[in-house]
């Protein structure tokens, strides 16, 4: 692994360079059977949900949200192993229904898929994507490419460049530039998910539930 420089202020996130994610892998558990939601709790209580794809990225997201006081948004990621083709939330996402009634905000990695990555960051992002409106046809939810990441980049990699672009260390400014570019994503509906391919099951029964209008 190569070193990288630490995020000032953002425990466990690294800056350029270090984009594997040892806290994902689980060395005991070759065949990922103990993947789990990272941050449940806090999951379940928030409004907005950031789905990330390795936990360096969900913690600094989550400090960053933490810093500019948005207490209804919370970054979570799949822990214990990697969750391949979405494989976690395809198989779990019914016992989190109440997920499903969320914002959903999915951040992909800028991978590709070769020897390092059995899929690109967006692949993962749409299988994800799928798993939401195989449960919830009315999801709300966006594919949210962060703009200028290295390869291999995440939110981490994001933050920093923009501390070190704008001479800033308060998080209050990068979450507003932040929630731009959030905004600006467009929001997928199951037609796109259709065009990908990826429902192959039957919708379940729709909601009716209305969702609060709130940022991002």
């Amino acid at each position: 692994m190569r070193k990288g420089s630490r995020v000032t202020g953002i425990p466990g996130a690294f800056a350029q360079g270090i984009h594997e994610d040892i806290n994902n892998l689980n060395p005991d558990d070759p065949d990922n059977t103990d993947l789990h939601l990272y941050n449940l709790s806090e999951v379940l209580k928030a409004k907005i949900v950031f789905i990330v794809q390795v936990r360096i990225a969900s913690d600094c997201l989550n400090e960053v949200l933490r810093l500019a006081e948005k207490e209804s948004s919370v970054a979570t990621t799949v822990q214990g192993g990697q969750d391949t083709g979405g494989k976690f939330w395809k198989d779990n996402l019914k016992q989190y229904i109440e997920i499903t009634k969320k914002k959903i905000r999915i951040l992909p990695s800028n991978t590709k898929s070769g020897k390092v990555h059995a899929e690109s960051g967006m692949e993962y992002a749409k299988a994800v994507a799928a798993a939401f409106f195989r449960v919830n046809p009315e999801a709300n939810v966006k594919i949210v490419e962060l703009p200028d990441l290295s390869i291999g980049g995440n939110f981490a990699d994001w933050y920093a460049n923009y501390k070190e672009e704008n001479e800033k260390i308060i998080a209050t400014p990068a979450m507003e530039a932040f929630g731009e570019i959030c905004k600006q994503a467009k929001v997928i509906t199951p037609d796109d998910v259709k065009m990908w391919d990826l429902l192959d099951d039957e919708f379940d029964d729709e909601f009716d539930d209305e969702f609060e209008e709130i940022d991002f």
